[in-house]
Order: C-alpha cells, then structure tokens, then sequence
C-alpha cells in the first residue's frame, strides 16, 4: 500500500465517526501519511476557511487540500496517492465489512451535530461552532438575546467541566447547558401556550417556570433530539424537583455557577468540580439563603418546593 493517502469527504463537520475511522486507519496502516482532502461543495454548508480551522484544531500536524467540484481526478494525479473515504476503499480503515455501515454512519453523525440532535464530535469542535456560531448554534442564537447566548455557551462549558470531574458523559452535559434556555426569550404567551398543550400538568406554574417546560419541547420538536437524560435536564434545570440525578444536578448546577453570572460563583463551581452533589447542596444553600433575605419563599410550586424540602435537610445534616 502507498505511504501516502488522501481522506475524502466535505468534513461539515469533523465528528467523532471521522476521529474513529482515522484511528482505526493508522492503526491498521502505522507510518502512512494522510492528508485531508477537502470536498468542496457548489452550496456550502460550511466555509472552506471555518473546515480548515476546525480541522487544523483537531489535527493540525496534517496537510489540507482543498477540491472544487469534479477536480478529484486531477488532485489524485497530481498527488500520486490513493485515497480513503467512499464504499470501495474503507476497507482499507480495518472496518472490514462494516465499510458501508460505517460511511453511511459518517454521514448521519455529520447530519445529527449539524442539526443539534447528537453532538457526537471532539469537544474543540463543539467549542468552535459555539463561538462562532454555527449549524445548530446559529439557530440557538437567532432564538435568544446575544448576552442570553453567552450566558447559555458559559452554561455548556460549565456544565463539561463538571460532568467531565464526575465521570459524566460531559458532551451531553454541554448539550443540555447549551439547549437549556432556547425558550426563554420567546413570547411569555407563546411559552405558557406551548405548556399548556404539551405539559399541562404545569400550566399553572409562575411565569419563571414556563420556559423550562417549553424548552424541553423545542429541543425535542426544534431540532430533533430524542435524549431523555438531556431533555429531562432541560425540563428541570430552573424549578428543579424532588429526586434529581447527578446529570440534572449538574445543569441544574452550572446553570447557577457560570462565571458570567453578577455574584462570586467560584467556590460552588470548584466544589462541584470535586462532587457534583456537594456542588448542587452549596448551590440550594445559596439560594435558600438569598430567598429568605429578599422575602421570597421557595415554595412558590411542588418542583421548586420538593427540591428544597428533600436536599436542604442534607444541607443541614
């Protein structure tokens, strides 16, 4: 086989599919050299320089080429190697008989990051398309104040770092911090409507409430995912309720201890880094003390109450 190969695909954008067949290439073939070729596309779902970046962010030791449409001959010619990336030849990744399974897998992985559903990519390209924004990211923003967008990529961060200390699926941790508020900025109407026909049992909740319920709609009907673990976060991360799992704590969490937000959050953060339920106690703590300075009873729904009543006896003890 050639010292040298040329990967194939439009890279739109590189996920964690692309990251397997990689590995499982050099594995298969150590000391080859690969080069990733570029498929550029006459409707670009991505600029050439934002796939570049990306790429040179997980790999940047490796060679880009870019390829306009029906010049692939051309490049293969001029660089004189083979290339990986189509039916024919992922067999030479060690995938075996699972070549087309697995391509078809490259392309529904790229399709499911773009739109939100799955955020199975590296999470340097989940932090890029955040930032800059884009895909799904795009989408979020156009739906929520700019400072509520900041406020919501904060949350994601947040939300990785402590699931990541905890042995938490941390993408799916910056999945729910990054969705958790894509209600709260439309209509208060729209949201209490959207309650009232999708979580009835809710519908007579104050008005801070309206947004989870709704988010957690949208999220599933918006942009298509299916997550029970995520949605439930969403469903939860203001009111909370009386029997949380550690992934809800840890929205739940970092929703209160972002560092953007206008009061020092830095000792629930590192607390939470350490253990999440130790983070989530200290957080309820804060806030029950707050409330009672303000005059404000917590007890203003069951979630909201049940919460408090369940975990600030373990605050106490």
């Amino acid at each position: 086989m050639s010292e040298k190969v040329l990967f194939l695909d439009s890279f739109c954008p590189w996920t964690s599919r692309h990251e397997q067949c990689l590995s499982s290439f050099l594995k298969e073939n150590p000391g080859t050299e690969v080069a990733f070729g570029i498929l550029l596309r006459k409707d670009p779902l991505l600029s050439e320089n934002d796939i570049e970046a990306i790429l040179s962010i997980v790999h940047k030791d490796i060679k880009t080429i870019s390829i306009e449409p029906g010049k692939v001959d051309v490049v293969l010619k001029k660089e004189n190697c083979p290339f990986v990336g189509d039916d024919a030849v992922l067999l030479k990744l060690g995938l075996l008989s699972k070549a087309k399974a697995v391509f078809h897998g490259l392309l529904s992985t790229q399709e499911d990051v773009r739109s939100g559903k799955r955020l199975l990519a590296p999470y340097p390209v989940l932090e890029y398309i955040a930032d800059h924004p884009l895909f799904f990211a795009s989408k979020i923003s156009f739906m929520m104040h700019p400072d509520r967008y900041r406020h919501s990529v904060s949350v994601a961060r947040t939300a990785y770092e402590i699931a990541l200390n905890n042995g938490l699926d941390a993408i799916k941790a910056y999945q729910a911090g990054l969705f958790h508020d894509i209600a709260k900025d439309l209509d208060k109407a729209l949201q209490r409507r959207l309650v009232k026909e999708h979580f009835p049992e809710y519908q007579d909740y104050p008005n801070f409430a309206m947004h989870q319920f709704a988010g957690a709609f949208l999220a599933r009907t918006a942009f298509g995912i299916e997550d029970e673990e995520v949605l439930s976060a969403i469903a939860c991360h203001c009111t909370g309720k009386e029997d949380m799992t550690l992934f809800e704590q840890t929205i739940y969490c970092a929703d209160k201890c972002e560092p953007l937000r206008d009061y020092d959050t830095g000792h629930i953060f590192s607390t939470a880094k350490k253990d999440v339920h130790k983070g989530f106690l200290l957080t309820l703590k804060d806030q029950a003390e707050y409330l009672r300075m303000i005059k404000v009873d917590y007890h203003t729904n069951p979630l909201s109450s049940a919460m408090y009543d369940r975990y600030l006896k373990e605050v106490k003890e």
